[in-house]
């Protein structure tokens, strides 16, 4: 999922009042922000809504933009900040407690795996038996590991662009993608026992 990243130009025109401009970025990001608001939220209705509001966000917060600052990672910020709220207000989401991992976090792979790579989170999705089973389990993810586990797995982000969107450290997202990888892992072998025999998330 790639999006055209925006130029100084165009974020001048847009503060300058050049709302036509405007529409280059909504048209450029609105998919990846509605799949991320999708997933995080589980209802199109409200995602549609809060991605919505995100962009209203994006538009009026612009002259405060940084422009050294990855365009991308600011309009997922803001959108994950959103979701956070929503969430929230309504109790989709209840925090699980787990312990610490205490394994190294170096064992956590920096970038996801090819999707052709056997077992890997992509190619699971596309198996029709399976999908239904892991967006439940998925949409069961305490918030805080639902967000590094969307942006690594769906959206294919790097450790270091988590951190980025997240203002947490490298550190803190390995520990974080750990353990939404046992969570799903355990979750989902207790009905496909087999597709975990021998294999990592």
């Amino acid at each position: 999922m790639a999006a055209e990243e925006v130029s100084r130009e165009l974020l001048a025109r847009i503060s300058a009042g050049d709302r036509a401009s405007f529409r280059f970025i909504v048209e450029n990001y609105q998919n990846l922000l509605f799949d991320l608001a999708l997933r995080l939220i589980g209802n199109r209705q409200d995602a549609e809504d809060l991605v919505q509001e995100a962009f209203v966000r994006i538009y009026r917060s612009l002259p405060s933009f940084d422009p050294e600052r990855k365009f991308l990672n600011w309009a997922y910020s803001i959108t994950l900040n959103l979701a956070r709220n929503h969430l929230r207000r309504r109790s989709l989401v209840r925090f699980l407690s787990l312990g610490f991992v205490s394994d190294d976090p170096e064992d956590v792979p920096s970038r996801p795996e090819p999707a052709e790579q056997e077992a890997g989170p992509a190619q699971l999705l596309e198996k029709a038996a399976f999908t239904e089973e892991f967006g439940r389990v998925v949409a069961g993810l305490p918030l805080p590991l639902k967000e590094v586990f969307v942006l690594f797995y769906f959206h294919e982000h790097d450790v270091r662009s988590i951190a980025a969107t997240l203002g947490a450290s490298e550190n803190a997202v390995k520990l974080k993608l750990m353990r939404a990888r046992r969570f799903v892992q355990s979750a989902i072998s207790v009905n496909y026992p087999e597709i975990f025999a021998g294999a990592h998330l």
